[in-house]
């Protein structure tokens, strides 16, 4: 819920706290790590980027309804891009019975490979992965089924396997935040309002098909994959791209 004028408004989270929106909470900054300029480098600071997804939907730009897109599996599908293979497929779901609800599993599996991506070694996400992940109270040796799990997605990912536990999370994190520089920056060419979510967006309703278009275009140029926008357009070249999901009053 959001209450109060922009300037001094506030916004209740999911667990039912405040938080106060002043001045420093208009704007976004980027946040780069480990002392590098190609590593991190998303935008952070904007109020509604603490938002939960159900409610940033019910967001006004000037009075108008918004869409929000977003990329699905954005790095996961960025490590395939970055060898020249658009990959079309689920890449949480796995063909092997892990003994978890179907539902369960996937859940786990899309947790697992988030921490595999950002960790810096295998021992560090099996770490991680026991202690956090959430687990039917019949699993009774949580750590050997994390392994289960790393192992199965490892062979189901093997041409990407060797990124995974490797620490390359903050790169993949350079290039999409560079895709939402360029995304911010045609916008604003356009005087046209934009929110950023990291790998989502938020525009007023009407601008959503010009959001889908530019974010496969950048997508394929951060990635290399077009390398001469004018030797081909972008759908001559017949790219694949990540699955968009869209959420907003035009879903």
């Amino acid at each position: 819920m959001i209450g109060g004028g922009l300037g001094e408004g506030f916004v209740v989270l999911k667990d039912g706290k405040t938080q106060h929106i002043g001045p420093q909470h208009q704007q976004v900054h980027r946040v780069f790590n480990n002392g590098s300029f190609e590593e991190g480098g998303r935008f952070y600071g904007g109020w509604w980027q603490s938002l939960p997804k159900e409610h940033r939907q019910n967001i006004l730009i000037n009075g108008k309804p918004t869409v929000e897109v977003d990329f699905s599996g954005t790095h996961i599908v960025m490590l395939y891009g970055l060898r020249g293979v658009w990959y079309r497929e689920d890449p949480y779901a796995l063909d092997e019975d892990l003994g978890l609800p179907e539902n369960v599993q996937r859940e786990v599996c899309k947790t697992a490979l988030l921490v595999v991506i950002n960790a810096k070694s295998e021992k560090q996400a099996i770490r991680a992965l026991t202690n956090d992940l959430t687990l039917p109270e019949s699993i009774d040796r949580p750590s050997r089924l994390v392994k289960k799990v790393l192992e199965a997605l490892q062979k189901k990912h093997e041409p990407i396997a060797a990124s995974l536990c490797s620490g390359v999370g903050t790169k993949l994190q350079f290039l999409d935040s560079q895709i939402t520089e360029q995304i911010i920056d045609w916008f604003m060419h356009h005087d046209v309002p934009i929110l950023t979510v990291h790998d989502s967006y938020i525009v007023p309703e009407g601008w959503q098909q010009d959001l889908r278009d530019l974010m496969r275009e950048e997508w394929a140029k951060q990635l290399g994959l077009w390398k001469d926008p004018s030797s081909a357009t972008f759908e001559e070249l017949g790219f694949g791209f990540p699955h968009l999901k869209q959420t907003g009053s035009e879903e």
